[in-house]
């Protein structure tokens, strides 16, 4: 089998998407969408060696200079950051398993409902895994713009594995629709 390297939960918002429109285009990329986001559970296990290595990784953890101690003993603690990361995984995690598995309005309710959990929580977990290793830097935008940079990449990984020829429509659709989402950068 091949091994698809799409990462994380890049394919999952784009799956919830187009469950809640439809399209041609959906349909032609949505088995590369499904497997590469059928992965997500196993990234439980593979957060572990981050866990641990929390302290080494990330400056907060070792009470770094210019971060409000408020914001330390409230929101930049090792505990939190732990169930804040083990509750998106948990929540990917059952949307990935459970969307290819329901269809008709079951499957568009629970695509909505997904993304709003995944609007909810982009912003935190993107403050968490990325902004956080350079603190005391913050940002009240970064989630929306790691939203649309999953967006951007998972279209891009998987239109270069379009199986459509140069001369289906759904090319097209597949490249206005990646223009789209780079206009959001």
């Amino acid at each position: 089998t091949e091994i698809y390297t799409l990462s994380l939960h890049d394919a999952l918002p784009i799956l919830m998407i187009r469950r809640l429109t439809g399209g041609r285009w959906g349909d032609v990329i949505r088995p590369d969408l499904e497997r590469s986001a059928a992965t997500i559970p196993l990234l439980v296990i593979l957060m572990i060696p981050l866990f641990v290595a929390i302290p080494s990784l990330f400056p907060w953890a070792q009470g770094a200079t210019g971060i409000k101690p408020d914001v330390l003993h409230v929101y930049l603690n090792t505990p939190l950051f732990i169930v804040r990361s083990l509750m998106a995984l948990a929540g990917w995690s059952v949307l990935a398993v459970a969307l290819p598995r329901l269809a008709g309005r079951r499957g568009q309710l629970l695509a909505a409902v997904g993304l709003a959990f995944h609007c909810l929580v982009i912003g935190p977990i993107g403050f968490d895994w990325f902004l956080s290793l350079a603190a005391p830097f913050g940002s009240s935008s970064f989630g929306a713009s790691v939203a649309i940079t999953q967006l951007v990449a998972a279209l891009a990984w998987t239109v270069t594995r379009v199986p459509a020829p140069d001369g289906d429509p759904v090319v097209g659709d597949l490249g206005g629709l990646l223009l789209a989402f780079l206009l959001g950068i």
